[in-house]
Order: structure tokens, then C-alpha cells, then sequence
């Protein structure tokens, strides 16, 4: 548990420098909750900017978040995110929808 807090608050730091792989790696640990407490919208928020920077692993984690969404909106977004992973190098985002 110290372990993944203190993960997530160096990922934290990195992130509130602009360091879009440390805002992909703190959604990651609020999607999961390993050093932050579990947040599904904090989690979408942080792995959106990260997927807009092109992290194609933050594209691969909220597509996977997104395309079991209800919202017709979300789920569209979260093919499209899923796609852009894909065209990343992410290839097992290439077979998941």
C-alpha cells in the first residue's frame, strides 16, 4: 500500500508538471484504486489528456473504461480511444473491439 502511494504521488507530481504519462499513470491508479482512492470519472478525466497526448496506454484504459458505458457519447468515444491505441502500437488495444 505505501508502495502504490507513493507511486501515485510521484505519478501526481508528474502529471501537475504536464507530463502526460504521469497523468496516464495517475488515472490508471485512480481506476483502480492502488494509491488513490477507486475513481471511475477522476480516472476518465486524467486518461482522456492522456490519450490526447497520445499515451497509447491511456487510450487502450479508457477505451476499455468507455465502450461498456451505457451513454451512446462515451461508448463511441471509448472505440474511438480503443482505435487511436491501436494506430499507437498498443496491439492488444487492436482486438479489443
Amino acid at each position: 500500500i505505501v508502495r502504490e502511494e507513493r507511486l501515485a504521488a510521484e505519478a501526481e507530481q508528474a502529471c501537475d508538471a504536464g507530463d502526460p504519462a504521469g497523468c496516464t499513470a495517475l488515472g490508471k491508479a485512480y481506476l483502480y484504486g492502488a494509491g488513490r482512492p477507486q475513481s471511475r470519472p477522476i480516472a476518465d478525466i486524467l486518461l482522456r489528456e492522456g490519450c490526447a497526448a497520445d499515451q497509447a496506454e491511456a487510450c487502450h484504459e479508457v477505451g476499455n473504461l468507455l465502450v461498456e458505458a451505457e451513454d451512446e457519447a462515451a461508448y463511441r468515444y471509448g472505440l474511438e480511444a480503443l482505435d487511436r491505441a491501436c494506430r499507437l502500437g498498443r496491439l492488444d488495444a487492436c482486438s479489443d473491439y
